[in-house]
Protein backbone atom coordinates (compact mmCIF):
# COMPACT_ATOMS: atom_id res chain seq x y z
CA UNK A 1 0.00 0.00 0.00
CA UNK A 2 0.97 3.52 -0.99
CA UNK A 3 1.61 6.16 1.26
CA UNK A 4 -1.11 8.29 -0.87
CA UNK A 5 -3.88 5.12 -0.47
CA UNK A 6 -3.24 4.92 3.22
CA UNK A 7 -4.14 8.82 3.86
CA UNK A 8 -7.04 8.03 1.65
CA UNK A 9 -8.25 5.50 3.37
CA UNK A 10 -7.55 7.09 6.95
CA UNK A 11 -9.48 10.36 5.45
CA UNK A 12 -12.45 7.98 4.29
CA UNK A 13 -12.50 6.11 7.93
CA UNK A 14 -13.11 9.60 9.65
CA UNK A 15 -15.56 10.75 7.68
CA UNK A 16 -18.15 7.79 7.49
CA UNK A 17 -17.41 6.84 11.46
CA UNK A 18 -19.85 9.73 12.78
CA UNK A 19 -22.52 8.52 10.03
CA UNK A 20 -22.93 4.77 11.74
CA UNK A 21 -24.32 6.73 14.79
CA UNK A 22 -28.25 7.08 13.85
CA UNK A 23 -29.71 10.18 14.71
CA UNK A 24 -31.80 9.19 17.59
CA UNK A 25 -28.62 8.16 19.44
CA UNK A 26 -26.91 11.31 18.70
CA UNK A 27 -30.16 13.05 20.29
CA UNK A 28 -30.14 10.75 23.43
CA UNK A 29 -26.39 11.61 23.46
CA UNK A 30 -26.87 15.63 24.15
CA UNK A 31 -30.10 15.64 25.98
CA UNK A 32 -30.02 16.75 29.70
CA UNK A 33 -32.57 15.69 32.44
CA UNK A 34 -34.47 18.33 33.72
CA UNK A 35 -33.05 21.28 35.75
CA UNK A 36 -35.62 22.65 38.20
CA UNK A 37 -35.13 26.01 39.79
CA UNK A 38 -36.66 27.31 42.54
CA UNK A 39 -35.79 31.00 44.45
CA UNK A 40 -37.53 32.03 47.46
CA UNK A 41 -40.02 34.82 47.40
CA UNK A 42 -39.32 38.55 48.46
CA UNK A 43 -41.32 40.56 50.00
CA UNK A 44 -41.72 44.42 48.01
CA UNK A 45 -38.89 46.46 48.86
CA UNK A 46 -39.96 49.86 51.14
CA UNK A 47 -37.84 52.82 51.29
CA UNK A 48 -34.49 51.98 53.24
CA UNK A 49 -34.65 48.50 51.50
CA UNK A 50 -31.76 47.40 49.89
CA UNK A 51 -31.78 44.12 47.56
CA UNK A 52 -28.35 42.85 48.86
CA UNK A 53 -28.49 40.27 46.04
CA UNK A 54 -28.10 42.89 43.39
CA UNK A 55 -25.84 45.55 45.39
CA UNK A 56 -22.10 44.72 44.85
CA UNK A 57 -20.55 46.18 47.90
CA UNK A 58 -18.70 45.43 50.95
CA UNK A 59 -21.68 45.69 53.93
CA UNK A 60 -21.63 45.45 57.21
CA UNK A 61 -25.06 44.82 59.04
CA UNK A 62 -25.34 45.33 63.11
CA UNK A 63 -28.44 43.46 63.67
CA UNK A 64 -30.43 45.26 66.83
CA UNK A 65 -29.65 42.36 69.50
CA UNK A 66 -25.59 43.65 69.19
CA UNK A 67 -27.12 46.96 70.93
CA UNK A 68 -30.60 46.13 72.58
CA UNK A 69 -30.83 46.82 76.40
CA UNK A 70 -27.29 48.68 76.61
CA UNK A 71 -26.49 51.88 77.28
CA UNK A 72 -24.40 53.03 74.18
CA UNK A 73 -24.79 55.36 71.40
CA UNK A 74 -24.68 54.82 67.86
CA UNK A 75 -21.35 56.29 67.25
CA UNK A 76 -19.82 53.55 70.25
CA UNK A 77 -21.74 50.73 68.02
CA UNK A 78 -20.87 51.52 64.62
CA UNK A 79 -16.81 52.39 65.50
CA UNK A 80 -16.55 48.86 66.47
CA UNK A 81 -16.56 47.80 62.54
CA UNK A 82 -13.73 47.54 60.46
CA UNK A 83 -12.65 50.32 58.42
CA UNK A 84 -14.86 52.81 60.32
CA UNK A 85 -13.65 55.69 62.37
CA UNK A 86 -16.08 57.74 64.61
CA UNK A 87 -14.45 61.53 65.58
CA UNK A 88 -16.51 62.39 69.39
CA UNK A 89 -15.64 66.26 70.43
CA UNK A 90 -16.25 65.38 73.83
CA UNK A 91 -18.06 62.66 75.82
CA UNK A 92 -21.09 61.05 75.61
CA UNK A 93 -23.60 62.48 73.83
CA UNK A 94 -21.13 65.14 72.15
CA UNK A 95 -21.11 65.74 68.33
CA UNK A 96 -19.61 62.66 66.51
CA UNK A 97 -19.19 62.34 62.61
CA UNK A 98 -18.09 59.00 61.31
CA UNK A 99 -15.70 58.08 58.30
CA UNK A 100 -15.24 55.35 56.29
CA UNK A 101 -11.68 53.68 55.20
CA UNK A 102 -10.21 57.05 55.47
CA UNK A 103 -12.86 59.37 53.83
CA UNK A 104 -13.92 62.06 55.64
CA UNK A 105 -17.54 62.55 56.67
CA UNK A 106 -18.47 64.85 53.90
CA UNK A 107 -18.56 62.05 51.81
CA UNK A 108 -19.88 59.39 53.95
CA UNK A 109 -23.81 60.07 53.58
CA UNK A 110 -26.37 58.64 56.52
CA UNK A 111 -29.30 57.67 55.91
CA UNK A 112 -32.62 57.02 57.77
CA UNK A 113 -34.76 54.40 56.06
CA UNK A 114 -33.13 55.54 52.77
CA UNK A 115 -33.90 59.30 53.19
CA UNK A 116 -30.67 61.08 53.55
CA UNK A 117 -29.65 63.22 56.62
CA UNK A 118 -26.59 64.93 54.61
CA UNK A 119 -26.58 69.00 54.77
CA UNK A 120 -27.33 70.08 51.36
CA UNK A 121 -24.26 72.46 51.72
CA UNK A 122 -22.08 70.19 52.62
CA UNK A 123 -20.81 68.82 56.44
CA UNK A 124 -21.21 65.32 57.70
CA UNK A 125 -23.74 63.87 60.31
CA UNK A 126 -24.39 64.27 63.86
CA UNK A 127 -24.42 60.92 65.03
CA UNK A 128 -25.15 61.72 68.58
CA UNK A 129 -29.02 63.00 67.48
CA UNK A 130 -29.82 59.75 66.09
CA UNK A 131 -31.17 57.56 68.96
CA UNK A 132 -30.97 53.63 69.06
CA UNK A 133 -34.67 52.71 70.89
CA UNK A 134 -36.47 52.37 67.58
CA UNK A 135 -33.41 51.02 65.04
CA UNK A 136 -33.72 47.56 63.77
CA UNK A 137 -30.37 47.29 62.36
CA UNK A 138 -27.68 49.41 61.36
CA UNK A 139 -25.94 48.98 57.22
CA UNK A 140 -23.03 50.41 56.59
CA UNK A 141 -21.86 50.48 53.32
CA UNK A 142 -17.72 50.92 52.29
CA UNK A 143 -16.48 52.80 49.18
CA UNK A 144 -19.94 53.45 47.53
CA UNK A 145 -23.14 53.80 48.04
CA UNK A 146 -26.35 51.38 46.62
CA UNK A 147 -28.32 52.47 43.82
CA UNK A 148 -31.75 52.30 45.56
CA UNK A 149 -30.43 55.84 47.37
CA UNK A 150 -30.06 57.42 44.01
CA UNK A 151 -26.55 59.75 45.10
CA UNK A 152 -23.15 58.38 44.94
CA UNK A 153 -20.47 59.65 47.13
CA UNK A 154 -16.65 58.51 47.48
CA UNK A 155 -16.43 57.13 50.95
CA UNK A 156 -19.97 54.93 50.85
CA UNK A 157 -22.87 55.42 53.06
CA UNK A 158 -24.84 54.40 56.17
CA UNK A 159 -28.67 53.01 56.39
CA UNK A 160 -30.16 53.16 59.79
CA UNK A 161 -33.47 51.03 59.47
CA UNK A 162 -35.96 51.32 62.21
CA UNK A 163 -38.08 49.02 63.69
CA UNK A 164 -41.05 47.97 60.55
CA UNK A 165 -44.46 48.17 61.90
CA UNK A 166 -46.88 44.85 61.89
CA UNK A 167 -50.11 44.29 62.20
CA UNK A 168 -51.82 45.39 65.78
CA UNK A 169 -50.00 47.77 68.28
CA UNK A 170 -45.91 47.40 69.11
CA UNK A 171 -43.72 49.17 71.33
CA UNK A 172 -40.90 49.27 73.75
CA UNK A 173 -38.99 51.15 76.57
CA UNK A 174 -35.74 51.14 77.84
CA UNK A 175 -34.50 52.62 80.98
CA UNK A 176 -30.85 52.59 82.20
CA UNK A 177 -28.23 53.90 84.41
CA UNK A 178 -24.36 53.99 84.92
CA UNK A 179 -21.33 55.56 85.81
CA UNK A 180 -21.17 59.63 86.45
CA UNK A 181 -24.86 59.84 86.52
CA UNK A 182 -25.44 58.35 83.23
CA UNK A 183 -29.00 58.22 82.88
CA UNK A 184 -30.77 56.67 79.28
CA UNK A 185 -34.44 56.27 78.51
CA UNK A 186 -36.59 55.91 75.64
CA UNK A 187 -39.76 55.00 74.52
CA UNK A 188 -41.33 53.51 71.20
CA UNK A 189 -44.51 52.97 69.53
CA UNK A 190 -45.87 52.01 66.18
CA UNK A 191 -48.53 50.68 64.54
CA UNK A 192 -49.11 49.33 60.50
CA UNK A 193 -53.00 50.14 59.65
CA UNK A 194 -53.96 49.28 56.12
CA UNK A 195 -51.83 50.02 53.91
CA UNK A 196 -50.49 53.22 56.20
CA UNK A 197 -48.08 52.84 59.54
CA UNK A 198 -46.81 55.09 61.55
CA UNK A 199 -43.92 55.08 64.15
CA UNK A 200 -43.61 57.41 67.52
CA UNK A 201 -40.06 57.37 69.47
CA UNK A 202 -39.05 59.18 72.31
CA UNK A 203 -35.27 59.66 73.85
CA UNK A 204 -33.61 61.00 77.02
CA UNK A 205 -29.83 60.88 77.99
CA UNK A 206 -28.03 62.77 80.42
CA UNK A 207 -24.99 62.53 82.17
CA UNK A 208 -22.28 64.49 84.21
CA UNK A 209 -18.96 63.71 81.90
CA UNK A 210 -16.64 65.04 85.10
CA UNK A 211 -14.52 62.10 84.17
CA UNK A 212 -10.60 63.69 84.42
CA UNK A 213 -7.99 63.01 81.16
CA UNK A 214 -5.05 63.52 80.82
CA UNK A 215 -3.98 65.66 78.17
CA UNK A 216 -0.67 66.13 76.52
CA UNK A 217 -1.26 69.22 74.47
CA UNK A 218 -0.48 67.39 71.47
CA UNK A 219 3.18 66.87 72.66
CA UNK A 220 3.21 63.31 73.06
CA UNK A 221 7.03 62.61 73.93
CA UNK A 222 7.26 65.96 75.81
CA UNK A 223 5.60 64.97 79.45
CA UNK A 224 6.29 68.24 81.20
CA UNK A 225 3.18 70.07 79.31
CA UNK A 226 0.79 67.16 80.67
CA UNK A 227 -1.51 67.96 82.78
CA UNK A 228 -5.34 66.22 83.87
CA UNK A 229 -8.42 68.43 83.10
CA UNK A 230 -12.45 67.01 83.50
Amino acid sequence: MTKNSALFFIFMFLITVPNAFSQDELKRAVTLDTVVVTAKKQGPLVTGDVDMESTPVFTSIIKREAFEGKTESLANIIEKETGVQVRQSGGLGSFSSVSLRGASSDQVMVYLDGILLNDASGGGVDLSNIALSDVESIEIYKGMTPVNFGKASVGGAVNIRTLRSKEGIGGNAIIGYGSFNTLKAGAMINQKISDFDYLISCDYLTTDNDYEILNDNGTEYNPDDDKWEN
